[in-house]
């Protein structure tokens, strides 16, 4: 998905928010990770929820149940958004 028009700064960045650094991301932690989605619902609710969809449905179930070739495969795409 690419970055929104109007989202700049820090929150451009959201790809990789609750992706480990290990694997290109920011690992930030859940309470900053909730306070960035807020500031974005504040700009664009819709594309607030697509960035919650793409850690809660695709970003978190690998960094929590994935394999770690599946970790090392898809992790770092997700991060920079070409997964």
């Amino acid at each position: 998905m690419p970055n929104h028009p109007l989202i700049t700064g820090d929150l451009a960045h959201w790809h990789g928010w609750l992706v480990p650094t290990a694997y290109g991301g920011q690992d930030l932690p859940y309470a900053d990770y909730i306070g960035n989605l807020r500031t974005l619902a504040r700009q664009d609710g819709g594309y607030a929820v697509a960035v919650s969809v793409h850690h809660s449905v695709c970003v978190l179930p690998i960094v929590r149940f994935g394999t770690p070739d599946q970790q090392q495969r898809w992790l770092p795409l997700l991060a920079q958004s070409t997964g």
